[in-house]
């Protein structure tokens, strides 16, 4: 689960580089948009749990001289995650930005800024904090190239809360 606000924003990302045209000519085009998602994360817990999550996006899309798509700046105005299990839920709040770039070698690096992602349970206190700055590159596996900022996922206390 750990910096799983930087997936979920990078599938965001490219799931809204389809509003923009991949003939777009040499320059910057900017789109806002809210995204939903949702789905099932059957492995952080020994049991399923329903996620949701809304954002609104401010998205800065670059494209080269033959109009291909080489960067996007993404802003994350306000994000919402919702976790759901036996009948309990916890919620996520969060902002941050991302910055993707398409690599001539067809690898896409991901830097995180201005991450700040919470949860708290009542009477324990946060059971995520992310706050920070990190670097990605998918190639096509994740690794993680850089981290700054505390990260700090207590998935016992998290699971505990859902059973």
């Amino acid at each position: 689960m750990p910096r799983f606000v930087v997936v979920a924003v990078l599938v965001a990302a490219l799931a809204g580089v389809g509003a923009a045209s991949a003939s777009a000519a040499s320059g910057v085009v900017h789109d806002r948009y809210s995204v939903e998602a949702s789905g099932v994360d059957t492995s952080t817990c020994s049991f399923p749990i329903a996620v949701s999550s809304s954002a609104n996006i401010n998205d800065a899309l670059f494209f080269d001289a033959s109009g291909e798509l080489v960067r996007i700046l993404e802003t994350v105005n306000h994000v919402d995650i919702t976790y759901s299990a036996n009948g309990k839920t916890l919620k996520a709040t969060g902002t941050g930005g991302i910055d993707i770039r398409f690599l001539p070698d067809g690898s896409v690096s991901a830097a995180t800024f201005g991450i700040n992602l919470l949860m708290t349970i009542p009477r324990y206190g946060a059971v995520f904090l992310d706050v920070g700055r990190a670097e990605f590159l998918f190639d096509p596996h994740m690794h993680l190239l850089f981290h700054a900022g505390p990260a700090s996922y207590d998935i016992a206390a998290f699971c505990a809360a859902l059973s």
